[in-house]
């Protein structure tokens, strides 16, 4: 990376100097680059990295890397530059190769604090070299002060040229998917060239106007777009792990950890100790990126997420955790992209259901007039704007609302914790939503067992499930049920009506339908092939319904069916339950009540609980038991029932076929088979 860094050499001099050669033919990698330090040291950093020019003659051999490569030589003052020019003449002469010297430039970055010295002109064959001040290499404008500023408006101003595109296209009417692939192939493409090398250095200014150009692309698609700041943060991340896998690479080294000896830490050399900041700024990094639980300002109030609420004139509602027992005037404090930040009042609303848990999930309102720009809000019990940093702020979703969706049907599981590791229930119910039409699934995870983590992260590569870290139990104890009294704990079952209504929220102009339930839960239709099917009916028939309540009914993991037809020989190594040999469903009991979960339209939802919203626009539906029930394999409620007092079940084996292949495959594909 180039950059403004504390210790620079007092003179550079770039010599760039491309060749003509005939096709399929390369030069050697000198020809490329010379770079020469005429006065001055490089600090440590940057020394490490450049060799000198008596060690190169071994890289004339290296002819098909020459592309890539940049050679660095050390100028000292005992005339070796005319020397050096000279045997480059030479060599090129002794290998028909022509040097193009109108296409040469010299490039002097000079970091004295006198910039008076007068420096010599190149010349090559008796011509002149041009001298700049940026030159462009590989997309990328390099200046004589190490500045980006060149770079950044050149990128902002060929953007800007493709976004007159991306409008014809809005104007014929296309989809907001179309649109955002379009954004992404000509105008991003163009905004994260080498991002990971000018990016961090480039000025608050300079990330401004990019940011800008991502803001108006929003603004045509109707859609949310991912900013320059998380797009950089990714792209180190993901460099940096292509470093650690391959130990062929020159900067492995700088992502050695530690190792213990004797019980003691092997001291570090002081060569190495900036090497070793830089793989702690990435750990930091990725902490950063995974944290999705934030505690307030002077308060003992957590915030998780922040959204646009367009129902209620575009306030910003900010997904909370609230002590009940400490409740105190809270404000808004919420920015702008050009940071221009402004405060306001903010309404607390606690949701009804808390179950008697100090702590409950909450709503925070901000309004005014002004939120329709915030891009980021933090909340304080104070209103002085220099109390906040730029980590309190919380980044603001649903920025943008679009009547067409992403996706059709998605899936919210509240929470895994202590190490769940249910492994074959979770794949056949993945499975068969899939099969029933689903096409995303939102997992919020505490804790997990390991063979359950390698099935998610091959959900995750496949694009189906969507994992949201959830660390509730680095901030409160939160219990195991979901009464105080009986269970103890700060907040009910590891947050779920939290995570419920973020989920909401998070898929609120993403998705056309959201299904709560858990992951031992499965919303079967019976009188319809799939999910689209039953929706489409129940739709039209009750318009202004925007929430449907299903009927759970328990399936005992004690009783099997007796011809053991799927106890298959390939699942037995595998954890968890086979939801296959449970078909005996319980009879409903009477004078007690039946829990339900719920298909919503997430635009009409306000708050909800776990087995019924508590706010919403629009009427709710209790759909018929023949209709659809939830298949819920678990411990039996009415264990003293005996197989003949249970009714016969069998809808899950009307996707035997498909069921058990895909199950196959994918337990093959997390090499867990």
């Amino acid at each position: 990376m180039l950059g403004k860094g504390a210790r620079c050499a007092r003179a550079l001099s770039l010599f760039l100097t491309p060749a003509r050669f005939p096709r399929g033919l390369f030069p050697a990698p000198r020809l490329l680059f010379s770079l020469r330090i005429s006065v001055g040291h490089l600090g440590s950093g940057v020394t490490d990295g450049l060799r000198g020019s008596g060690k190169s003659e071994k890289n004339e051999k290296d002819s098909e890397k020459s592309e890539k490569s940049a050679r660095c030589g050390r100028s000292s003052r005992d005339g070796s530059r005319p020397h050096r020019r000279q045997h480059l003449e030479n060599w090129c002469q002794g290998n028909n190769l022509l040097l193009n010297v109108s296409k040469t430039k010299e490039l002097i970055v000079d970091c004295s604090k006198k910039q008076e010295r007068h420096y010599q002109p190149v010349r090559i064959s008796g011509t002149t070299v041009e001298r700049v001040d940026s030159f462009r290499y590989l997309g990328v404008h390099i200046s004589q002060d190490l500045s980006w500023s060149r770079h950044t408006s050149s990128l902002a101003k060929k953007a800007r040229q493709r976004l007159y595109h991306l409008r014809r296209l809005r104007d014929f009417r296309l989809p907001s998917k179309v649109l955002r692939n379009f954004y992404t192939c000509t105008i991003e493409s163009i905004l994260t060239g080498n991002i990971t090398v000018w990016f961090g250095n480039s000025t608050k200014q300079d990330r401004q106007a990019l940011q800008r150009v991502v803001r108006s692309a929003e603004r045509i698609t109707h859609s949310e777009l991912p900013d320059l700041q998380t797009t950089y943060y990714k792209r180190c991340q993901t460099k940096a792990r292509k470093i650690v896998k391959d130990p062929t690479h020159p900067n492995n080294r700088l992502f050695s950890l530690l190792r213990c000896q004797n019980g003691h830490w092997i001291k570090m050399k002081k060569a190495n100790i900036k090497l070793f900041v830089l793989l702690s700024l990435f750990v930091i990094l990725g902490f950063i990126l995974v944290q999705n639980i934030y505690g307030y300002i002077c308060t003992e109030h957590f915030v998780v997420s922040a959204f646009i609420d367009h129902r209620i004139n575009k306030a910003i509602r900010v997904i909370s955790i609230i002590k009940r027992d400490n409740l105190q005037p809270l404000y808004c404090i919420f920015c702008n992209d050009d940071h221009d930040c402004q405060t306001a009042e903010a309404e607390v609303q606690i949701h009804s259901d808390h179950f008697g848990f100090p702590f409950a999930a909450s709503d925070v309102l901000c309004h005014d007039a002004q939120t329709q720009n915030a891009s980021r809000v933090a909340i304080s019990c104070s209103t002085n704007i220099s109390d906040i940093h730029t980590e309190d702020l919380l980044p603001i979703k649903n920025k943008v609302t679009h009547k067409s969706f992403k996706f059709n049907f998605t899936v919210c599981i509240s929470n895994l914790f202590e190490g769940y590791n249910n492994v074959l229930q979770f794949v056949q119910t993945v499975e068969m939503y899939k099969l029933l039409g689903v096409q995303h699934i939102v997992i919020y995870n505490t804790s997990c067992g390991p063979d359950l983590e390698k099935l998610l992260q091959h959900y995750k590569r496949e694009g189906i499930v969507e994992i949201v870290s959830w660390p509730i139990d680095n901030f409160l104890n939160p219990s195991k049920g979901w009464n105080f009294v009986e269970h103890g704990g700060d907040l009910q079952y590891y947050g779920q009506l939290v995570t419920l209504n973020e989920c909401i929220y998070r898929n609120m102009y993403q998705s056309r339908y959201v299904l709560l339930n858990d992951i031992d839960e499965i919303i079967m239709p019976y009188k319809h092939a799939n999910l689209p099917l039953l929706m489409e009916d129940l739709q039209q028939e009750h318009i202004t319904v925007g929430v449907f309540l299903i009927e759970n009914h328990i399936f005992p993991k004690t009783q099997f069916e007796e011809t053991h037809r799927f106890s298959r020989p390939e699942w037995r190594n595998i954890s968890g339950i086979n939801i296959m040999e449970h078909i005996y469903r319980e009879p409903d009991r009477k004078y007690v009540f039946n829990p339900r979960k719920m298909i919503i339209n997430p635009r009409s939802v306000v708050q909800t609980s776990v087995h019924s919203t508590l706010a919403q626009y629009g009427d709710v539906y209790y759909v018929p038991f023949d209709v659809c029930r939830i298949v819920h394999v678990r411990t039996p409620l009415q264990g003293y029932l005996t197989k003949e007092q249970l009714f016969v079940d069998t809808r899950v084996w009307d996707f035997e076929a498909e069921l058990i292949s895909n199950v196959d495959k994918t337990l093959q594909a997390s090499d867990l088979t």
